[in-house]
C-alpha cells in the first residue's frame, strides 16, 4: 500500500513539474486527522523540502470533509485533490489569510489523498492523507 501511495504521490509530482516549468518553490503541509494526534503521512517528507506553515489541513474521518485554512495570503490559486491517483476536486478559490474551503469526500470512499495548492506566484503546496475508515 505504501509503495502505491509513494507511487501517486510521485506521478502527481511529476505532473505538476511537468506542468509548470516555472515555479517559485514547493512546500509541504501535513494533514491532521480531527480529533486524534495522527498527521499523515509521517514518513513521506523525510527527503529535504520546505515545510509549509501558510495552510492548515484537517480531515475529519467520522464525517469525510476536508477543511483547509489558511495561514497566510496566497491570493487566488489553485486546489486540486486526487484520489488513488485520480483527480476527484479542482477548485480555484480566494486563499487569504483567515478564508476556510471544505470538501465533502464522503463520496469517494477510502483511498490515498493527495492535495495540490498552486498559487498564482507559481508556489505550490503538497499534503497527503489515508482515509481508511
Amino acid at each position: 500500500m505504501k509503495k502505491i501511495f509513494f507511487a501517486i504521490l510521485f506521478m502527481a509530482c511529476f505532473a505538476i513539474n511537468a506542468s509548470s516549468a516555472t515555479y517559485s518553490s514547493i512546500y509541504y503541509f501535513e494533514v491532521s486527522e480531527a480529533n486524534s494526534c495522527i498527521k499523515f503521512p509521517t514518513d513521506i517528507w523525510r527527503s529535504p523540502s520546505q515545510n509549509a506553515y501558510a495552510i492548515n489541513a484537517i480531515f475529519y474521518s467520522d464525517s469525510e470533509f476536508l477543511h483547509i485554512s489558511f495561514q497566510e495570503d496566497l491570493g487566488y490559486g489553485s486546489i486540486v485533490i486526487y484520489r488513488n491517483g485520480n483527480e476527484i476536486i479542482n477548485d480555484n478559490p480566494q486563499m487569504n489569510y483567515g478564508n476556510v474551503v471544505s470538501y465533502d469526500l464522503s463520496e469517494y470512499g477510502n483511498g490515498e489523498y493527495v492535495i495540490v495548492i498552486t498559487t498564482n506566484d507559481g508556489d505550490i503546496y503538497i499534503g497527503a492523507f489515508i482515509n481508511a475508515e
